[in-house]
């Protein structure tokens, strides 16, 4: 199964489409139970979701040992170079992350930032995620990445030696599919996760919700509004139609703040196949596939 769980919303509110805030622990449970029945057996977290370790840890006590793959993320350095103080917090934020999580290791680690391998003192940070690996904390390692110009830099500082790349990709940012990016990682044997399949939740929602807030994109959120039309589209099947189509993706990240909701993102995700091509929904503009960007 392709699918993987994302569990920001677990831990704090999040999405541009969610009104109902963060998810309440009973059923956070819920849905990982459906996910586990669905053989969904990834879990995307982060040192910075809010309660989301903690709560990821408190629910796995109740599945068996190892039934999960689990990726955390570590924060960005705060710091304009990095020293032996910048590690031993970074080792501090990891070790924090494990006893949140009640875990002695897991099988991912990212860096929130790849750009960290940039300031002064970046080697001590490539060492410090090897190490973990080494020492069996961590089985595979890897960046998160905003841009091809960023993923390639951090390549050529790492000599393409870490385990998983998470992007983003969804039917208005193609720029990693149209770079040729995705097709390169899988050659060299890196698994390609792949986040904001839904951007957020804006791809879900209906045009007249969107217009206040992404004003100065209607013409390319108009455009999306006559696919789905044109083609008699839902939402869900067009943009799971299109992760479908790529071969070159490991694990696809979504979120969900329901079991209702997971349940339907898996059965059109069994049942949809892609009969279309979805390339004029590209998009460069960064102030509409960039959430960063967003105001």
């Amino acid at each position: 199964m392709k699918l993987a769980l994302g569990t920001v919303q677990f831990g704090m509110d999040y999405g541009v489409s969610n009104v109902k805030g963060q998810v309440l622990l009973d059923e956070a449970k819920s849905i990982v139970e459906c996910a586990q029945k669905a053989k969904i057996n990834t879990l995307d977290t982060a040192y910075l979701y809010g309660s989301s370790e903690a709560v990821l840890g408190e629910i796995l006590t109740g599945f068996t040992a190892n039934v999960f793959k689990i990726i955390t993320k570590l924060p960005a350095v705060k710091d304009e170079k990095i020293t032996r103080a910048t590690i031993a917090e970074l080792g501090q934020n990891f070790n924090q992350s494990l006893v949140r999580l009640k875990k002695d290791n897991v099988y991912g680690l990212l860096l929130h930032s790849s750009k960290d391998f940039f300031l002064n003192g970046g080697r001590a940070l490539k060492d410090f995620l090897f190490a973990l690996k080494e020492q069996g904390k961590v089985e595979k390692i890897g960046i998160s990445v905003y841009s091809p110009d960023e993923l390639e830099q951090a390549l050529e500082f790492l000599d393409s030696t870490i385990d998983i790349v998470q992007l983003p990709l969804n039917i208005f940012d193609q720029r990693f599919l149209h770079t040729g990016w995705l097709t390169k990682l899988r050659d060299q044997n890196i698994e390609v996760h792949t986040r904001s399949l839904f951007l957020q939740g804006l791809l879900l929602l209906p045009i007249e919700k969107c217009k206040a807030t992404f004003h100065a994109v209607t013409t390319h959120l108009q455009l999306y509004d006559r696919f789905l039309k044109h083609f008699n589209l839902s939402a869900l099947e067009c943009n799971l139609g299109f992760i479908k189509s790529i071969s070159s993706i490991t694990k696809v990240l979504i979120g969900v703040t329901s079991v209702k909701e997971l349940d339907e993102i898996i059965k059109i995700y069994h049942e949809h196949q892609a009969t279309v091509s979805y390339s004029e929904l590209s998009s460069t503009d960064l102030t509409l596939i960039d959430p960063r960007m967003w105001k």
